[in-house]
C-alpha cells in the first residue's frame, strides 16, 4: 500500500471512530438544552449541547466513556473530584437557564 493510500486509510478509521464515539452525559437533567442525566451519545452531540460546551467548555467534563462512567459515578456519590465540580456548575446553569425561561 502507498504512503498516500495507507494515510487515507488512517484518515477514514479516525473519522469512523469519531462518529461512533459512545459517552454518557453524567450530569443533572436540564430540559431547556436537551441535557438529560445517563443518556447514551453515540458520534457527535446535538447541536444544542455543543453550543453550551462553546460558552462553558467546562460542561465536556460531564460526557465520559462507558469505562469512565464508575469513576463519574463515584465522584458525584462522594462529593469530590472532577466530575462533582462540572456537576455542581450544571446544577447552576439549569437554574440559571430555568429563570431565564420563566
Amino acid at each position: 500500500m502507498s504512503t498516500s493510500n495507507n494515510t487515507t486509510a488512517k484518515t477514514a478509521v479516525k473519522a469512523a471512530t469519531a462518529t461512533t464515539q459512545r459517552r454518557v452525559y453524567v450530569g443533572p437533567t436540564i430540559p431547556t438544552i436537551q441535557a438529560i442525566r445517563n443518556r447514551i451519545y453515540i458520534g457527535d452531540l446535538p447541536a444544542s449541547l455543543q453550543d453550551v460546551i462553546t460558552n462553558y467548555p467546562w460542561f465536556a467534563n460531564l460526557f465520559c466513556s462507558f469505562d469512565e462512567a464508575n469513576v463519574a459515578q463515584t465522584s458525584l456519590h462522594k462529593k469530590e473530584g472532577s466530575y462533582y465540580d462540572a456537576y455542581v456548575k450544571a446544577v447552576a446553569l439549569g437554574d440559571s437557564l430555568r429563570n431565564k425561561a420563566n
